[in-house]
């Protein structure tokens, strides 16, 4: 069994969970936001910290696993 370097750290994990989260709705979410306000910006922040927080989550869980490729496989 040949040992794979390429391995999804912290960085990589958190943009793919925000592009997951952003969807098709992105096209949209300009206009919707300029209805809202500058609360807005914070719950951008919010989301961001909470996909930091998935991306961390999920780079300690596959630390423990010991297949090759992760917890997915």
């Amino acid at each position: 069994m040949s040992k794979s370097n390429n391995k999804m750290g912290v960085v990589q994990l958190t943009i793919l969970t925000a592009v997951n989260m952003m969807g098709s709705g992105i096209i949209m979410l300009p206009t919707k936001l300029a209805e809202v306000g500058t609360i807005s910006i914070v719950s951008w922040l919010v989301t961001a910290v909470g996909s930091m927080a998935l991306a961390y989550a999920f780079a300690k869980c596959g630390m423990f696993s010991r297949k090759s490729g992760g917890m997915g496989g």
